[in-house]
């Protein structure tokens, strides 16, 4: 008889939710996006209720332990700004006391990354900024290069050299004569 409640015990399940939303990228587990908020949330779908939600966090370099109470089978971990800190593996335990035994059950991991995004907004104005910069920039190119081909196709005019004093005291003289 004791088998068969402890086979009913299933592990418990470990989700993710976004204020941006979630994202599942193929090998790399499920995506948030820099700086938003987000929850993990602990579930369990057994008849038997209470006990704790254990939220381990694990990356590179930090583990980290968190418990909440089980409210109605779950707990719900929030964060508020999403960051690189924030980006590892997750995993829920739930410890439940069930016919004067204490249960540890656990969830599969949940491998989070967090995407540095850019808001729409800025994506069109930098856009927008580099398009005006390469048409102002292939204007003032166009305008030069047309200027300087027109000074070179203009044939010389014909206009008296001046060569100093000597050639006025000439025009000086022939006026004079005449």
């Amino acid at each position: 008889m004791e088998k068969s409640w402890r086979d009913s015990l299933k592990s418990p399940n470990i989700s993710v939710s976004s204020s941006s939303g979630v994202s599942k990228a193929r090998n790399q587990g499920l995506q948030v996006f820099f700086g938003t908020s987000f929850s993990i949330i602990c579930s369990s779908h057994h008849l038997y209720q209470g006990g704790i939600f254990q939220l381990i966090f694990n990356n590179s370099t930090t583990t980290l332990n968190n418990t909440l109470p089980a409210v109605n089978n779950s707990a719900l971990f929030s964060f508020l700004e999403a960051s690189s800190a924030h980006q590892g593996d997750y995993m829920c335990v739930h410890h439940v006391h069930i016919n004067s035994q204490n249960l540890r059950l656990q969830s599969q991991q949940l491998s989070l990354t967090v995407l540095v995004s850019v808001s729409l907004t800025e994506f069109i104005i930098r856009h927008v900024v580099v398009l005006l910069i390469m048409v102002v920039s292939t204007s003032a190119l166009y305008v030069y290069f047309k200027t300087k081909s027109r000074r070179m196709q203009e044939p010389k005019r014909n206009r008296p050299v001046d060569d100093g004093p000597a050639l006025r005291l000439r025009e000086r003289r022939r006026l004079q004569e005449n």
